[in-house]
């Protein structure tokens, strides 16, 4: 009798199992087939968006899209050769994890465990500074509110969202120099709550680990690198590991490149660390509060060939000069430097050895 049972039991579940299965097959298809046509049917003005595959997994309440694209439409930029797009978008999948799918088709209020985007990849190709790329993503943004007017979701309340070993390239579409290079990028988004138009976004905690980030600098004469970048929001603190400002030429061909007598600055720290930030001032009104900054291992040189012409019609602003003329406010409460050092060295024309002067082992706080 207690075998009988037990086989009963037995098949029972497997029925079970097996309804699920195939009722995960038929959902999948279905959620498929629906997120087609809605792209379709609303497709994102100047971008086209596809992706592989979309697979439902009911027992453990997932969602799986795979290879996902996002890549600039060429029918909306003639002259544009395939493989010249400003904007393409690669991501392995997105994984979506415990998710009432029913309930969230319904009402279009969804609410999720996590999300998890996997190994996405970016490029884009922009003119000049990596700064003008900054009106790409704009173009890119109001496109996607626009086309979305007929939207997926009312609300979405997600435990937590993380970006997972992302890259992002951003390239100069003449010269094909890599103006940002960044890898490594890990995001980390903690209660998250958003509405359709994205113009409700919070977060109870955001961890941001970025690795091996290199950005020409506007001009074309230096570039910024460091090793490490952490932000947390819950701590309240950002830290950098390894910053440098590097020029891109050696000492006389810099002056030669500005055109110029000009000061050539190296620049690099053991590591940046500020501590106290209040993330919404900065945000929200782009207005810095922070408590302190502290500077490891700075070592700063600074090089100026005089055998250049000087230009008179241009007097930069000294550091003092141009923070009293900035738009929006800095507050710090405390800056400390330790085991700085400082250098600056001079070649007067006509002379055979350049002159130096040298400060070591700066200590100190303001």
């Amino acid at each position: 009798m207690r075998k009988w049972i037990l086989w009963i039991g037995g098949s029972i579940i497997a029925l079970l199992i097996l309804v699920m299965i195939i009722l995960s097959i038929f959902i999948s298809n279905f959620v498929e087939s629906e997120a087609r046509a809605y792209l379709k049917k609303h497709p994102p003005k100047g971008y086209i968006v596809d992706f592989e595959k979309i697979s439902v997994r009911l027992l453990s309440r997932t969602i799986k899209v795979k290879n996902i694209t996002f890549i600039s439409n060429l029918d909306s930029l003639p002259g544009v050769k395939p493989g010249n797009e400003p904007l393409n978008v690669h991501i392995e999948s997105i994984k979506i994890s415990g998710v009432n799918l029913f309930r969230g088709l319904k009402s279009k209020n969804y609410k999720v465990n996590k999300i998890e985007v996997i190994n996405p990849r970016g490029r884009i190709l922009t003119s000049g500074s990596v700064f003008n790329a900054k009106h790409t993503v704009e173009r890119s943004h109001k496109a996607r509110i626009d086309s979305t007017r007929k939207n997926p979701f009312n609300t979405l309340e997600v435990g937590n969202i993380l970006l997972l070993d992302a890259e992002l390239a951003i390239i100069d579409s003449i010269t094909q120099q890599k103006l940002l290079t960044a890898s490594n990028i890990f995001f980390d988004f903690k209660g998250v709550y958003m509405d359709s138009s994205l113009s409700m976004f919070r977060a109870a905690d955001i961890h941001v680990d970025i690795r091996d980030n290199e950005v020409v600098l506007p001009g074309d004469l230096y570039k910024i690198k460091y090793n490490r970048l952490r932000i947390t929001k819950f701590d309240s603190t950002i830290s950098i590991d390894s910053l440098q400002l590097i020029p891109l030429y050696e000492k006389y061909k810099f002056a030669r490149e500005a055109g110029k007598q000009t000061d050539r600055f190296t620049f690099g720290m053991g590591s940046l660390n500020i501590y106290g930030v209040i993330f919404d001032s900065l945000l929200m009104i782009q207005e810095p509060i922070l408590r302190l900054i502290e500077i490891n291992g700075l070592h700063a040189s600074i090089f100026r060939d005089k055998h250049r012409p000087f230009d008179f019609s241009n007097y930069p602003k000294l550091p003092h000069e141009a923070l009293r003329t900035m738009d929006k406010d800095i507050t710090v409460e405390e800056v400390r430097i330790k085991n700085g050092y400082v250098e600056y060295i001079e070649h007067e024309a006509g002379a055979e050895n350049p002159g130096r002067v040298f400060f070591e082992e700066i200590n100190g706080s303001i």
